[in-house]
This record gives structure tokens, sequence and C-alpha cells, in this order.
């Protein structure tokens, strides 16, 4: 039993569970069938990467770094014109002669619910045709829609907007957590997953700040003008620097029996030997399933090449199977506890924030839209500095915890983070609700609900990393169900929260959300402690493995 996390007596080496620092391995570890693994001082590569120079693995990291910030700042941007109507929320109610909910329910539900079935649908597409096409046709068409937003004259024609938005925005909502983990190792990715869950997040409140100020200048439909000039330089770049990241690399099985005896189980029986061996996949039908594919002969793409945008079939995938993979990926253990850990931490987060409009709109406050943009500007600020630091602290916590287990890495070590998550949360829900019951001040109201901000990214970052270490074969299908249920969660709170908030007041609203986020959180420790076992049921079982490889 390492660090808690109980051993499965029936799978040694449950999906999952890596070698990820060769620090303890035994003498014998160095034969010919293992020293083939390559590796990065002593931390072992996580996935292994091909021979290829086409390899993503391989790509310098200035270029990997380049197309991830460029798909952040497009997330940013992009979750910023879904949220840019929210300073606006009270003109539009008094326009259209409807509540403050109202203009909530006509706004969010839609694009939610459309954005939940995108994801579904922006997932099968990717596993047939590949990331690239998707995210080019993406932000061209939501160039177009905020073109269109200039001439809307109608409650109704803003909840089109608003539709088209969560239709476009899901490409890149899902497929920025995949492409890490198509150009990124096992032990670099916890800064960037924490990352890529919060973005949108922050760029729906930095928004805010533009938005707010050309709302109560300009009026609302300048947004619209203003987003599609800015998404003009987006458009040019990711044609030409965000390349496609799919790529057939092939796989190292191990065995599973006893695949990382250590020194201390010598004097218990003699360890058998790791078989390793390198199996092509024949995910790319456009290259060749070719077994014998010799990776390292491959010829480098010219950057002419790299900017094809549609290149047909990439796998030879089934398109009704990939759109209802997701689907039973939702029983497994580890995407079930992430689906549902991610999703109320997310809510928290957006209930948040329209609880806090829905409040600074209206007496004894009244702020105004410019005023109340800048509400939201240290929540991002702090989100976004919660993420880096969630990220920083999950790779050194899993490395630290490898080391000392024998270098056996086993994903239930990225669910320490969730202990910071429940601490910050918790103190949020039970600060919020005096907060708002006495009036307090806009600094103090802002103050408390930063601590949402901060445990935002911890649970994003220990959940989103526990489900691409655990579902590496379906890691994007995996990354919808999750999303769906995020989306749920949303859809319900959008809809009910704040005429819910109105009717029962603030004290008794946020004691009720206290309890159910701590309902949910304390499901990470059987989590933690039985979660090996839960891998090691599924890695035996042939009918839950056959739905957890890509077909």
């Amino acid at each position: 039993m390492g660090w808690g996390v109980l051993e499965d007596p029936r799978s040694p080496r449950a999906p999952g569970t890596v070698l990820l620092d060769d620090i303890g391995k035994l003498p014998d570890a160095d034969s010919p069938e293992t020293a083939n693994l390559k590796r990065d001082g002593h931390i072992i590569l996580q996935p292994q990467p091909s021979d290829s120079v086409n390899d993503p693995l391989n790509w310098s990291p200035k270029r990997k770094t380049g197309i991830i910030f460029l798909l952040i700042v497009s997330l940013v941007t992009i979750g910023g014109t879904s949220a840019m109507l929210g300073t606006g929320g009270r003109k539009l109610a008094e326009q259209y002669h409807v509540d403050y909910p109202a203009v909530v329910r006509a706004l969010s539900p839609p694009s939610i619910a459309t954005n939940a079935v995108a994801l579904f649908l922006a997932s099968a597409i990717a596993a047939v045709y590949g990331k690239r096409v998707q995210m080019v046709v993406a932000i061209v068409a939501l160039w177009f829609t905020m073109l269109a937003g200039y001439f809307a004259n109608s409650l109704g024609y803003y909840t089109g907007l608003q539709v088209s938005g969560g239709l476009f925005h899901a490409p890149f909502e899902l497929l920025l957590a995949p492409l890490i983990t198509d150009m990124i190792y096992v032990h670099q990715r916890g800064r960037l997953m924490a990352l890529s869950a919060i973005v949108g997040v922050a760029g729906g409140d930095a928004s805010h700040v533009i938005a707010g100020n050309i709302v109560a200048k300009l009026g609302i439909k300048y947004t619209y003008i203003v987003s599609f000039g800015v998404l003009v330089p987006l458009v040019v770049l990711i044609y030409f620097f965000a390349w496609e990241t799919t790529f057939p690399r092939p796989i190292v099985q191990q065995n599973t029996s006893d695949s990382f005896a250590t020194a201390a189980d010598v004097e218990l029986k003699k360890p058998q030997v790791t078989m390793i061996e390198r199996v092509e996949t024949e995910q790319w039908s456009g290259i060749g399933p070719d077994r014998t594919r010799d990776y390292a002969a491959d010829r480098k793409l010219t950057f002419r090449e790299q900017l094809v945008v549609f290149r047909g079939r990439v796998t030879d995938r089934n398109f009704f199977k990939a759109f209802m993979q997701p689907f039973p990926l939702m029983v497994f253990p580890s995407v079930l506890f992430s689906t549902i850990i991610n999703g109320a931490f997310m809510t928290w987060m957006i209930v948040s924030g329209i609880i806090s409009h829905q409040v600074l709109l209206y007496p004894p406050y009244n702020l105004k839209p410019d005023v109340l943009a800048y509400v939201g500007l240290p929540g991002s600020v702090v989100g976004l500095l919660s993420a880096v630091g969630a990220g920083l602290l999950s790779d050194w916590v899993i490395r630290f915890m490898a080391h000392r287990n024998n270098g056996v890495y086993e994903p239930e070590f990225r669910l320490v983070l969730m202990a910071p998550a429940i601490l910050f949360s918790t103190i949020g829900f039970l600060s919020m609700g005096p907060a708002y019951a006495e009036h307090a001040k806009v600094v103090r109201l802002i103050g408390n609900g930063l601590v949402f901000h901060i445990a935002g990214p911890f649970a994003n970052s220990a959940c989103i990393t526990y489900i691409f270490d655990t579902m590496q074969n379906t890691s994007t299908e995996a990354m919808v169900a999750t999303s769906l249920f995020k989306h749920i969660f949303a859809f319900f709170a959008t809809t009910y929260v704040p005429g819910w908030f109105k009717h029962v007041g603030p004290i008794k609203c946020f004691r009720t959300l206290a309890i159910l986020n701590i309902c949910f959180s304390v499901m990470t420790i059987p989590m933690y402690v039985y979660g090996k076992r839960m891998r090691g049921m599924i890695g035996r079982n042939e009918f839950l493995t056959k739905h957890s490889l890509v077909r």
C-alpha cells in the first residue's frame, strides 16, 4: 500500500499505474526488455514517444508552448464572448420588460444545453477527422456570429446568438486538454491541465471589464462588434499555427502481473521479467495501418502540409460509435467521480458570479455595468494564479509521492489536491451567506467570493488529470462525459438558483450549497483509498475493458 492507496492483489499494475521514477528499480530492471524505455533523467517518459520527427511528443518545447498558449488565449477570448452579456443583464431586463432571472433563463440554459450536445459531436469529429479542422471551422463560425450580434433586436435573437456561441465554443472547450495530452508527458501535465480547466471561466470574468464599459457607454450591440474585431487575429493565428496533433503513436505494453517489483520484493519472491513490446496502432489510416512501420524514417512534414485543414478520415473509427462512446464511460469509477466533483466545483464558481450580479445590479447597491465589470476581475486574476499554483503543486506532488513509492505512480496521488479545494470552498459558502444577508460592503463580497476562485482550480486540476491518467486510451471521450455532467449542473443552477436565491434568501441558499459541497467532496476519501482496486477490476473485466479502448 503506497501512501494509503490500497493495492489490488489480483492486478498489481492496474490501468493507469506506471513506473514514473526509476530510482526504486531492481538491478535487473535495466535488462534489454526495459532498457529501451525513454527517460528524462531518472523520470521515465509516459507516454513513450515514437521515433518519428512528426510525433507531437517530439516537437520542440517552443512549438508546444506556442500552440498551447494560442489555444489558451483563444479559449479565454471565446469564453469572454459567451459571458459578455452578464453585465448587461439589467438593461436587457428593462428593455424587454422581464425580471433578471428571466434574462438568465433566456441566455444561459439554451447555450449550456447546446454546448453539451456539441461536445459529443466535437469528440466524434476529432476521433474520425482530427482536431485541426474543428478549431479552424469553429473560430470562423464564431467570427461571423459576432458580426450577426450587432443586428440583435429581441431577447430571442440574443438567445440564438448564445446558442450559436455554445455550439462553436465546444471544440475549444473540449480539445484543449486532449491536445495537451498529445504533446505533454504525464509528469508535466498538471500545471497545464489546471489552466485548461479554468481559462474559460477566467475569460468570462475578464470579459466583463471590457463588456461592462462598452455596454455603459455604447450599448449592448457594440460588444459584438468589438468581439468581431478581436477574433480577427485569432482566426489568422489558428489557421497558421494550430496544427494537427493526432498521431498513430506506438504503444508500450507491459505484463501486468509483477510489473513493478522492487528491491523490497526480492526476499518474498523472484520477480517475473516484464516483457515490453511496441505495438503499432492502427488509428491513422491516412498514413497507413502498417504495423511494421519504421517511425525513424518518417519524412518531416513541411509547413505547407501542416496547414491542410481537412485531411479526410484520419482514423478508421466508426463515427456513430465514436459519438456514443462517452456514455458507457460514465459508469467508470474515475470518470464518474471526476464528473461529479469537477461539475460541482465549476458550478460553484458560476453560481457565485450569477448571484453576485443579481445582488449588485439592484438596491441597495445599484452598480452600473461599467462598475460591475470590475467586480469579477480580482476573481479572474486569483483564479489564474491559483490554477498555476495548483498545476505546479500537482506535478511536484506526484513526483514526490512516486519517488517515495519505489518509483511507482498511482493516479490517485492527484487527488491530494482536493484537500485545499474542500477547505476553501467550505469557507466560501459559510461566509458568503451572512455577507449577503447583512448587505456587506462590496469589497467584502468580492473578498469572500475569491475563495471559490482559489478552490476551483485545485479541484479541476485533481479531477481532470485523474481522468487523463486513468483513461489514456479514451481521454477525449472521458472528457466529454465529464463536461456533460458539468453542463447538467450548470444548466439547473442557471435555471433555478437565481429564483431560488430570491425566494429563500442568502443564508438558507448558501448553507444548503455548503452541505451539498461537503457531501460531494467526501467522495474523495474512498476514491483515493480504493481507486486502484476499482481500476484493477475494470482491467480484468472484458466488457469494461472493451469500452475503455478506442474502437
